[in-house]
Formats: structure tokens, sequence, C-alpha cells
């Protein structure tokens, strides 16, 4: 585990890379502007990828891009580009090759920052042409930063899994799905952090922070939860000032566990950090299990409109969250 203080060098070397070449942030991310949609044909941006030295800046720009793949550290500044889901566009689940991601990260990207997109995943469980199923998906990328993005629909807005030391800062999820069962029954977790279930690699010492998540219903039939935020199996998140609205059932706004999609990842859990989030509506609004209990702090949370302190909840209480695409 990273030492606390090395913790906060990490998280401000990452919001200075973050800001390189890019708009002071606004102070509220539920009240940012939209830009207008880009229209026109999707563009594939692979060949000025290919052509760039590790850690460039692309600027993509105004227009509707492919999802595609990182394979080496770079700054992505969207600057109001929408990603959509083409015939190219990386599918990081090798059993569900039909469910594509908007940005796939290898472990050899680590460092790459993405900031400024609009990822498009509206109606992905309804087989909308164009819709992703996956916004931001890594294995094993580390150090990566993934802020003032929106992801529309889809149904895992970020994903890190195996990478340590990320930072998700001032996203905006809206309508996030979620494939019921039976069929591929899965997803419905906004942004996800999770030990591999193959190897040593977790997303540890990660930094979710100010993000906002809204408007998740799920099916009144599901048996798994609908989540805003998962830390799966991972040492040390901190999960700050996120905003958390989850209506209908079953849902959980924040969970920490070791336990997700009916698997025990048998590592050692704990030292998060859950503090000055606001969950509304969820069945359970913050859900830490016995496992990741040890030195982790719940404190200074809200429900609802009100102010009232959220005690740290030791029991699963709800179904269980069913990530996709974890291994």
């Amino acid at each position: 585990m990273i030492p606390m203080n090395q913790r906060f060098a990490l998280l401000a070397a990452s919001l200075l890379l973050a800001s390189c070449g890019a708009a002071p942030p606004a102070a509220s991310t539920s009240d940012l502007a939209d830009p207008p949609e880009p229209s026109g044909p999707a563009v594939r941006i692979e060949p000025a990828l290919s052509r760039l030295a590790p850690g460039s800046v692309l600027r993509v720009g105004a227009r509707r891009v492919c999802g595609f793949s990182v394979d080496s550290p770079v700054f992505l500044d969207g600057r109001g580009a929408t990603i959509v889901a083409c015939d190219s566009s990386p599918g990081p689940v090798d059993a569900l090759p039909q469910l594509t991601a908007g940005i796939f990260l290898r472990p050899t990207a680590s460092g790459s920052a993405i900031t400024g997109f609009r990822f498009e995943g509206r109606g992905v469980t309804d087989g909308a042409p164009g819709a992703l199923a996956f916004g931001v998906f890594s294995r094993g990328a580390e150090f990566v930063v993934v802020e003032h993005n929106r992801f529309d629909g889809t149904v895992q807005a970020v994903t890190d899994n195996g990478g340590r030391g990320w930072l998700i800062d001032g996203n905006r999820v809206r309508g996030l799905e979620v494939f019921g069962c039976p069929g591929t029954c899965g997803g419905g977790d906004a942004i996800v952090l999770a030990h591999s279930r193959v190897s040593d690699a977790s997303a540890d010492d990660a930094f979710v922070t100010s993000n906002d998540v809204r408007d998740l219903p799920p099916p009144s039939d599901l048996i798994f939860s609908v989540t805003g935020v998962l830390a799966y199996a991972v040492r040390g998140p901190f999960i700050l000032n996120n905003t958390v609205s989850l209506p209908g059932s079953p849902t959980i706004g924040i969970e920490y566990t070791r336990t997700a999609g009916g698997v025990l990842i048998d590592v050692p859990c704990g030292g998060g950090r859950i503090i000055g989030n606001h969950v509304r509506h969820a069945d359970t609004a913050i859900l830490v299990t016995d496992d990741c209990a040890a030195d982790t702090i719940v404190e200074g949370n809200r429900t609802g409109t009100g102010m009232t302190p959220l005690p740290t909840t030791r029991l699963i209480g709800a179904p269980a969250p069913q990530p996709l695409g974890l291994d």
C-alpha cells in the first residue's frame, strides 16, 4: 500500500497533469453546461494516436469518433468529442465481443489522462446502433486520470481492473443501464475499482472524487444491485465528495467489499476513506462489509436532503453487484 504522504503527492501530480492544456473545471459537476452533440459520420483516430510519442497530447475536437484502444501514455483532450461504438471499437470482454468500449487502456498506457469526452451508450441494452457498453475500461494500466467527462448510458462508465493510483474526478454519469437476467446479466455499476481475479494486480490507492451519478433505475425484477461506486477487494480507496442518486431497487450508493458477481477475492481489503458523499434514493446508501472495514473511515456523508451522517453498514443488506469484464 502506498504511504499516505505519497498518495497525496500522487493526487497532486495527477491533478497537475490533468490541468495541462485544459480549461479550468466548473465549480459544480452537476451544473456543467452541455455542448451541442456533434453530428456526421464517426471517424477513427488510431492513425493519429499511432504517430504520437509517449506523453504527447491529442486534442480531438467536437466530432464523433469511434471507440479506440490506447497502448502508450498519452493525454487525450476530447474538447467536446463524442465517442460511439463502431465495428472497429475494442471489445474488452472476450466472451462478449459485441460489448464495446469507448476507450480501452492496455497496461502500457499507464500514466494516461482522459478529459473532455462524451461517451454515447444510450440504448445499449436494447441493441441501439452506436451505443457503447463501457466508457473507459482498463486492465492493469496504472496512474490514469479520468476527469470531466460525460457518460450517457453504458452499463459501466469507468472500470479500473487492476491498476493502482487512478484519479477519477468530476465526471457525470447519466442514465446508466444494466443487462438483466437471463441474458448478459450484469453491469449497472457506474465506477468500478477492482482487484484482478487472476493475478495480484489491484486498483489500490485510487481517488474517486466529485463525480455525479444520477438516474439509474434498474428493472424491478433485477437479481443483483445497481451501484454508484464499487470498490471490489482493493486497498485504500479514497471516495470523496461524490453525488449519487439511484432511484428504484435494488440499489447501493457506494459499496466496499471483497465479493461481487458471486466471486470472493481472498486478499487484504481495508484502509478506505468514504467521506463527504451525498447519496439519495438508494436502498442502501453506503455498504462496507466486515472484511473491508479494517482502518476504513466513513464520515461526513449525507443521505436525502438532510445532513445526517451515515453509519458504516457492516453486513450485506442487499443483492451484490455484478460487474462485467473483470478477470
